[in-house]
């Protein structure tokens, strides 16, 4: 089953999926292979990722490959550093414009929402959320927050902001 999936052979019979869910996976960062689900970018409507480690520039790779995507929900632990949180390094091939992107977006990342705010910011067709819920769980996450909210103020009718510490809400 592994091998179908990564070669994207079972995803090529399931044309009309418009709501996406991977869950909690312990692969290594960055080496998840998101690259089979591109095949059901063209109806996704929504997207929830559930990591343990987050694979950042695969996961900007699969949104801009999704033209009518509206939400989206990270969570997990951001376990790159450096230059793997580089939006620079995304894969070859992105596509020069990103989906509507104005729905929801749900961000609980432990250990920091910076390199994943960083890559949504710098989306070609900028954000347009309506709907923010997002998670702070160092310092530096409250700047990247206010940007997030800077950027969707425009369409922005809910928002939602806790703390978690040490995957503890509070």
């Amino acid at each position: 089953m592994e091998r179908d999936a990564e070669e994207g052979g079972w995803i090529r019979v399931l044309p009309c999926v418009k709501s996406l869910v991977i869950g909690k996976c312990a692969w290594p960062p960055n080496t998840f292979p998101l690259a089979p689900f591109r095949g059901l970018s063209s109806t996704l409507k929504s997207l929830s990722v559930n990591y343990i480690m987050l694979p950042s520039p695969q996961l900007v790779y699969l949104i801009c490959s999704s033209p009518l995507l509206e939400d989206l929900t990270v969570a997990g632990r951001n376990g790159s550093s450096g230059d793997d949180n580089d939006p620079r390094r995304v894969p070859p091939g992105v596509p020069s414009t990103s989906p509507p992107l104005s729905g929801s977006l749900d961000l609980n990342i432990y250990k920091g929402i910076g390199s994943t705010v960083r890559q949504l910011l710098d989306l070609p067709n900028g954000l347009h959320f309506r709907k923010l819920t997002l998670s702070w769980d160092i310092k530096e996450d409250l700047w990247w927050i206010t940007r997030l909210v800077r950027k969707c103020s425009h369409a922005l009718e809910f928002l939602y902001v806790s703390h978690s510490s040490d995957g503890v809400f509070i």
